[in-house]
């Protein structure tokens, strides 16, 4: 008999086993939302079974807190490495741009050896005063773009004064 076999008489024979989260959408709806009439508080119950791209993500991530929770008086939970968490973390959670130096270099220092590349690389990841102000420049650009030819509704006057104040900074270079 297998693992899998075993494992499900078990739980057949446990009538106190339960492994599903139940959520019951009507008493939700009645808490949060009682202005909604039975027939429509059974038409969200209906879509949400029924919506294929349900998003259940967010209760899968607050199971993964309580397995990290347990994971600190339970030794025998072996955890992912942190790199690999972090990284989902960080694609779910905000919108990030990442550049990949080595990538950068390849394709456009084709000349440099890979000690060149590298020795460049870990000065630019080191480097303290690493001026993040042209990217910020070109992302107020994209902005001041989207304002002019899609949505003019966002104001972008801010960014002018800025604009005037570099222009004159250049006349008084000159």
């Amino acid at each position: 008999m297998g693992a899998t076999t075993r494992r499900n008489l078990y739980y057949n024979s446990d009538q106190e086993y339960n492994p599903n989260l139940t959520v019951d959408i009507n008493e939700y709806l009645i808490d949060t939302w009682p202005q909604l009439s039975l027939k429509q508080r059974t038409s969200v119950w209906t879509i949400a079974q029924d919506d294929e791209e349900f998003d259940y993500e967010s209760l899968y991530e607050q199971i993964d807190d309580i397995i990290y929770e347990l994971a600190e008086t339970d030794k025998t939970i072996e955890l992912p490495p942190e790199d690999e968490e972090s990284d989902e973390d960080d694609e779910d959670d905000e919108p990030v741009i990442y550049v990949n130096v080595l990538d950068y270099l390849n394709d456009s220092w084709p000349d440099l050896t890979e000690d060149q590349k590298t020795a460049i690389k870990d000065k630019i990841m080191n480097d303290d005063d690493f001026d993040f102000e042209v990217i910020y420049e070109l992302f107020d650009k994209y902005v001041v773009e989207y304002a002019k030819t899609v949505d003019n509704s966002i104001d972008v006057s801010c960014l002018d004064d800025d604009d005037d104040e570099d222009e004159e900074d250049e006349g008084e270079a000159a």
